[in-house]
């Protein structure tokens, strides 16, 4: 915090505020970890910057729902962070947090919840023609955990065409 204090610039305040977020975060230091985000989130907030805020509040969910294991409030942080992406119409981040929401719920087993947000990120990065390599593992990973191991052999399938597609090997 000594360092963050000399720091006389509020944007390279807030990104120095979630790197140390997250490596707080790697060092399990989940305490220090949301209390750094919590701050980010506030200086980006007050300095106006949605770019930075939303990146702080992406940092916060993923470090409860991964970290800390406090589903709902990653929930309510991924929310805040796809309401922005909705609000600037940014799609792609749109579709992203969508696959973490439907990754929060395919870890607490509400598939039906997960496919949904899993089909709707699909949706959204095959109108924008991005690559939906990770989306087809979400669902290749929730068919699996279904029992639907045709319907995950093909979206593996949707996953090696991709990854052919793009040169990656």
């Amino acid at each position: 915090n000594q360092i963050i204090l000399k720091i006389n610039n509020k944007t390279l305040e807030i990104k120095a505020l979630i790197s140390l977020c997250n490596i707080s975060n790697a060092q399990a230091q989940f305490e220090n970890a949301e209390e750094y985000g919590k701050q980010a989130i506030k200086l980006a907030e007050e300095l106006g910057d949605i770019r930075l805020a939303k990146s702080a509040i992406n940092t916060l969910a993923m470090i409860y729902h991964y970290r800390d294991n406090n589903i709902g409030k990653a929930v309510e942080e991924y929310e805040k962070v796809l309401q922005i992406s909705q609000q600037e119409g940014e799609r792609y981040n749109e579709s992203v947090i969508l696959s973490n929401l439907g990754c929060v719920f395919l870890r607490i087993g509400e598939y039906a919840r997960a496919k949904t947000l899993f089909d709707k990120a699909l949706s959204i990065k095959q109108e924008i023609n991005a690559h939906a390599f990770l989306d087809f593992g979400n669902l290749a990973l929730l068919s699996n955990q279904t029992g639907d191991f045709d319907a995950a052999y093909g979206y593996c399938q949707q996953v090696l065409c991709i990854a052919h597609d793009t040169g990656n090997k």
